[in-house]
C-alpha cells in the first residue's frame, strides 16, 4: 500500500495495486534505476506511508552510525518477486539509497521469508528469478553477492500439518541452496523455529545434523524466543553446554565424511507421499464449516487476544474479524496448549 501510494503521488501510476506480477517487476525496475527522487519533501501521502517510511529513515540513520547495525530486512510471506523488489524502493525513496555508485547502493540486506506450504515449493523457482533480475543482481553485487533466507516453521506447521512441514521445510532447503550455488551465490539460512514441536521446536543440534549436505556452507542464523530461552539461557551451565552442542554440530556437519548421505529417490517419493496424505487429513478438519466455531468454543483464543504478551500481534490483518487464515501461529499453538490438545504438534 506505501508502495502504491508513493507512485501515486510521483505521478507514476495509480493502478499500481492492481498490476499484474511482471508489470509490476518492471515498474519496480524502471524507478530502481532511475537516479531521480521518487517524491519530494512536500508530498501528501497517508498516514501509513509515512510510518513506513519512517522506519527506513530510522534504518538510514542507523545505518549511517554503524553499517553492522541492522541484520537485514525481513519480508513476511514473500509470494512474488515485487515483495523484495518494493523494499529496495521503498529503501531508496527514505534516502537508503543511492550511493557513489548509483542507485542499486542501499545498504540493506532484503530477506524473503518462506512460511506457507506453497511458498516452500515455490520458494527456490522464486529465488531463481529474483538472481536472474538484473535490477535485483546488481543490488546482490554490492552486497557482495549473498543472500539470507528466512524458513518459517511456525507458520508452514499451521498451514500444513506436523508431516507436511517438516518434509515442505526439507525439501525447500535442498531446493533453495541448490539454487544459490547455481547462481554462485553465497547465502546463509535463517531458521524461524519455536520451542514448541508445532512451531519447529526440538534440539538444535539435532536439527543442524539433519540438514541437506547442499546447504551446509558453515553459516546458520536461527531464533531463541519465548520459552525457550529460559530452558536454555537460564543457567550459565546450560546455556554453556547449548552453544557447545550448537558450535560442535556445526562443525560435524560440514565433514561429508560424518553426514554425507542423501534421502534414497525412492524414499522422497515416499516421504512426499506421506507427506500429501497428512496435510489433506490436517486440512480436512481445519477447513470443515464447523472447526472454527468449535476452536473458539473449545480454547481461549478470543481471550489470548487481547493478552499483549507476544512480539507481534494475533491477526495479520488489524481491524478484521478473526479467522484461521489471518491467525498467526504463536497464538494459534498457544491455544491448542491450554486445553492439552496439543494437535499441532502431531496432528496428521
Amino acid at each position: 500500500e506505501a508502495v502504491a501510494d508513493l507512485l501515486r503521488a510521483a505521478g507514476v501510476t495509480d493502478v499500481y495495486d492492481q498490476m499484474a506480477e511482471p508489470e509490476k517487476e518492471a515498474l519496480l525496475a524502471s524507478e530502481l534505476t532511475n537516479p531521480r527522487p521518487l517524491v519530494g519533501g512536500r508530498a501528501e501521502l497517508a498516514e501509513a506511508t509515512n510510518d513506513v517510511l519512517a522506519v527506513f529513515r530510522l534504518l538510514r540513520d542507523m545505518l549511517a552510525s554503524d553499517p553492522q547495525a541492522v541484520g537485514g530486512y525481513i519480508v513476511s510471506m514473500t509470494h512474488a518477486v515485487s515483495d523484495v523488489l518494493e523494499v529496495l524502493l521503498l529503501a531508496k525513496a527514505s534516502g537508503l539509497g543511492p550511493g557513489r555508485e548509483g542507485p542499486l547502493e542501499i545498504p540493506l540486506d532484503v530477506v524473503p521469508l518462506f512460511e506457507t506450504i506453497t511458498d516452500l515449493k515455490k520458494g527456490a523457482s522464486l529465488l531463481g528469478r529474483l538472481f536472474s533480475d538484473p535490477v535485483y543482481r546488481r543490488h546482490l553485487t554490492f552486497r557482495g553477492d549473498f543472500q539470507e533466507i528466512m524458513l518459517g516453521y511456525s507458520d508452514s506447521n499451521k498451514d500444513g500439518g506436523y508431516w507436511m512441514a517438516n518434509w515442505a521445510l526439507e525439501s525447500a532447503h535442498q531446493a533453495l541452496a541448490t539454487t544459490c550455488r547455481e547462481h554462485n551465490i553465497d547465502f546463509r539460512f535463517f531458521h524461524g523455529r519455536g520451542g514448541s514441536i508445532g512451531r519447529g521446536g526440538g534440539q538444535a543440534s539435532q536439527a543442524i545434523l539433519a540438514m541437506p549436505a547442499v546447504s551446509r556452507n558453515g553459516r546458520i542464523r536461527f531464533t531463541e524466543q519465548g520459552e525457550t530461552i529460559s530452558f536454555r539461557y537460564a543457567r550459565p551451565e546450560i546455556a554453556h553446554r547449548h552453544l557447545e552442542q550448537i558450535v560442535a554440530a556445526m562443525l560435524t556437519a560440514m565433514d561429508n565424511d560424518q553426514c554425507g548421505f542423501e534421502c534414497h529417490p525412492d524414499m522422497k517419493r515416499i516421504m512426499e507421499n506421506l507427506a500429501s496424505n497428512s496435510m489433506a487429513a490436517y486440512r480436512s478438519l481445519i477447513d470443515h464449516p464447523r472447526f472454527w466455531g468449535w476452536f473458539r468454543q473449545i480454547t481461549p483464543i478470543d481471550h489470548i487476544g487481547l493478552l499483549p504478551i507476544a512480539s507481534r500481534p494475533v491477526s495479520r490483518k488489524s481491524g478484521q474479524s478473526l479467522n484461521f487464515e489471518n491467525l498467526r501461529a504463536i497464538p494459534w499453538v498457544f491455544s491448542w496448549t491450554q486445553t492439552r490438545y496439543n494437535l499441532p504438534g502431531w496432528y496428521g
